[in-house]
């Protein structure tokens, strides 16, 4: 399941620091993920402690779990 970051993002780079992808990247005004790098490890969204990272339901055309 692919993962997004939401506002909540407070760029302490603990999910670029985890990434084996490599996809998470810098950005304002909050990091994003590249999809297409992305392998669903889901290491950000474990080591998230600002709860920035969330689940995408792709089933649901792309909300938010």
């Amino acid at each position: 399941m692919p993962y997004k970051i939401i506002d909540k993002c407070r760029f302490c780079y603990t999910c670029i620091s985890v990434c084996p992808a490599e996809a998470i990247k810098e950005s304002y005004p909050i990091f994003e993920i590249d999809q297409d790098l992305c392998n669903d490890c889901g290491l950000c969204y474990e080591v998230c402690r600002h709860g920035a990272i969330k689940k995408i339901d792709e089933k649901q055309t792309g909300t938010l779990d």
